[in-house]
C-alpha cells in the first residue's frame, strides 16, 4: 500500500508542475518553454518525493 500511495503522489507532483507550466505558457505566450520547464521540475520533484519516502527511517 505504501508504494501505491507513492505512485499517486509522484503522478500528482508531475501533473501539477506540467499544468502550471502549461497555464503559464498560455498566459505569457511563451509556448512551449514553460511547459518544458514545468515538466522537468515535475520529474525532479517526483524523484525527490520518491527518494524521500523510500529512504525514510
Amino acid at each position: 500500500m505504501k508504494w501505491m500511495g507513492m505512485a499517486w503522489e509522484m503522478a500528482a507532483t508531475m501533473g501539477v508542475f506540467v499544468f502550471l507550466g502549461w497555464k503559464g505558457d498560455a498566459w505569457l505566450g511563451t509556448k512551449p518553454w514553460l511547459t518544458l520547464v514545468g515538466s522537468l521540475l515535475g520529474v525532479g520533484g517526483a524523484m525527490w518525493v520518491m527518494f524521500r519516502k523510500a529512504f525514510k527511517k
